[in-house]
């Protein structure tokens, strides 16, 4: 998974990142968490932005404008055991979670380039 500027929390297995500042671009630095999603029945890799602590509230509006490779990058950088450079991309999903409280989300689009 890849947060844009959210106050999201990551699957994690510790609640904390495994390493930080891994990797940046269009404003924002990413830490990488690792967890186990039992209730799927797979390990997740979040890249989620550094941060101390929890935005009190989120901007209006917002985008990420990233290279997805590159965070297939840092995975492999890092040798992890559950990424492969055998495994390929399948799905592309965008969204937004409302984690608590009332809440409503408008998405104007969304757009992928593949090459």
């Amino acid at each position: 998974m890849v947060w844009g500027g959210n106050a999201s929390y990551p699957i994690s297995d510790t609640g904390s990142p495994i390493f930080t500042n891994v990797y940046s671009a269009d404003g924002y630095t990413w830490d990488l968490y690792y967890g186990n999603n039992a209730a799927a029945g797979y390990h997740t890799y979040s890249f989620v932005p550094h941060r101390t602590t929890v935005p009190t509230q989120l901007p209006a509006s917002g985008h990420i404008n990233v290279d997805l490779r590159q965070f297939f990058n840092v995975l492999k950088a890092k040798n992890y055991a559950y990424y492969t450079e055998s495994m390929y991309l399948d799905v592309v999903e965008a969204g937004c979670e409302i984690t608590q409280g009332d809440g409503s989300v408008q998405t104007t689009y969304f757009t992928v380039n593949a090459y």
